[in-house]
């Protein structure tokens, strides 16, 4: 079986910025910790597709990953 993802990073240490990015965008996700001066959310939705609204409503430096097993990684 292959393995498909899609996440957001954010540069920050304040995870808030990202709950508030969330909300601001009229989405809703998952927030996990910061580490290493990354924040790491999931958008409800098409995975693969970024989300135009989150990017309108983007406080810094963003960026979107996708992982597909049998076919490589993107940014």
């Amino acid at each position: 079986m292959s393995e498909f993802s899609a996440s957001y990073h954010i540069r920050t240490n304040a995870k808030t910025k990202v709950v508030d990015l969330i909300k601001d965008s009229d989405n809703k996700g998952y927030v996990f910790e910061e580490t290493n001066g990354w924040v790491t959310f999931l958008i409800d939705g098409p995975a693969f597709n970024i989300n135009e609204s989150v990017l309108l409503c983007n406080p810094g430096l963003l960026v979107h990953y996708n992982y597909a097993e049998d076919h490589g990684w993107e940014f």
